[in-house]
C-alpha cells in the first residue's frame, strides 16, 4: 500500500473499505488505528455478506455481533475526533447525515428509492454480461440483463428485466416498511434480498440490513441530540468549515 501511495499519490481512496468477519471484529480498534496512523481520512466498516465464497462456504457472522463491534468502532472514532484534532470518518455516517440534514438524496445507491442498481450504476462481468450490481456476479442466472455484445444501452434501459429489478427495490412494496419512521432514509437491494431468502419478493423488514439501518440511524440521531460536534467532523471537510465559521465569529464586524 505504501509503495502504491509513493508511486501514485492520488490513486488510493481516502476511505478504504474493510470487510469485517468473526476474526477481525475483536480487533476493530486496531484496524481503525492502522488507517488513522497511515494518514487516511476514514474507513468503511462493512459486514461480511452472504455472497460468493462466503455463501458457498457457509461462513457465519451474525448481525448482533457485527453491530456490537460496529457501534463500538463508531464510538472509538468519535473519541479520536475529540482528542486528536483530526477529522476521521466512518464511510456510512456522512451518508446518514446527508439523508437526515440534506434537501436532496445522496448518491449512495443502496439507500435510494428505487435503489441505484442500473439507474446509478451498471456492472458488466468478464465476458460482457450486464448486471445490476456487483453483488449479482454469483447470481447471474437470476439477475443478468443481457450482454454488451448484443444489447444497446437504450434496449437495456427499456428491458423487462431492468424494470423488474428496479421495481423490486421500491421500499413501499413492503407494508411494514411503509409504516416505518425511518422509511425516507433507507433502501432495498433486491439482489441481497434474493441471496438471503431465495425469493424475488423482498421482505426487507426481516433482514439483517434492516437491523443495521435502524441501529445506525438510532445511534446517529442520539449523537445529534447529545453531542453533535464530534459527529459532524465525520463529514468531509467539515473541520475546515467549522474553523472558518469560528474565525468569522471571532472577527469584529
Amino acid at each position: 500500500m505504501r509503495q502504491v501511495q509513493e508511486r501514485f499519490p492520488d490513486i488510493l481512496s481516502a476511505t478504504p473499505l474493510c470487510v469485517i468477519d468473526d476474526y477481525s471484529a475483536p480487533r476493530l480498534k486496531e484496524m481503525i488505528d492502522f488507517y488513522f496512523d497511515e494518514g487516511f481520512n476514514g474507513v468503511g466498516l462493512i459486514r461480511l455478506k452472504p455472497l460468493g465464497f462466503a455463501r458457498k462456504g457457509e461462513l457465519k457472522f451474525g448481525i448482533t455481533r457485527f453491530m456490537e463491534a460496529y457501534l463500538g468502532g463508531l464510538e472509538y472514532i468519535l473519541d479520536k475526533n475529540k482528542t486528536s484534532g483530526r477529522a476521521f470518518q466512518e464511510y456510512m455516517v456522512p451518508v446518514v447525515l446527508a439523508k437526515i440534514l440534506g434537501e436532496s438524496d445522496t448518491g449512495f445507491v443502496d439507500w435510494r428509492n428505487p435503489c441505484g442498481d442500473i439507474s446509478g450504476a451498471i456492472i458488466y462481468d468478464y465476458d460482457g454480461e450486464i448486471l445490476p450490481v456487483d453483488e449479482a456476479r454469483s447470481m447471474r442466472d437470476v439477475f443478468a440483463l443481457g450482454n454488451v455484445r448484443s444489447v444497446t444501452y437504450e434496449e437495456l434501459m427499456r428491458g423487462k428485466d431492468t424494470f423488474r429489478t428496479m421495481n423490486l427495490s421500491l421500499r413501499d412494496r413492503d407494508a411494514t416498511c411503509r409504516e416505518c419512521a425511518y422509511n425516507p432514509y433507507c433502501g432495498v437491494n433486491p439482489v441481497l434480498e434474493y441471496a438471503r431468502t431465495g425469493s424475488l419478493e423482498p421482505r426487507p423488514h426481516e433482514s439483517d440490513d434492516c437491523l443495521y439501518t435502524l441501529s445506525l440511524l438510532d445511534w446517529t440521531f442520539k449523537k445529534l441530540l447529545e453531542d453533535p460536534l464530534p459527529l459532524m467532523l465525520m463529514v468531509p471537510s467539515m473541520g475546515e468549515h467549522m474553523g472558518e465559521l469560528l474565525e468569522r465569529a471571532a472577527t469584529p464586524a
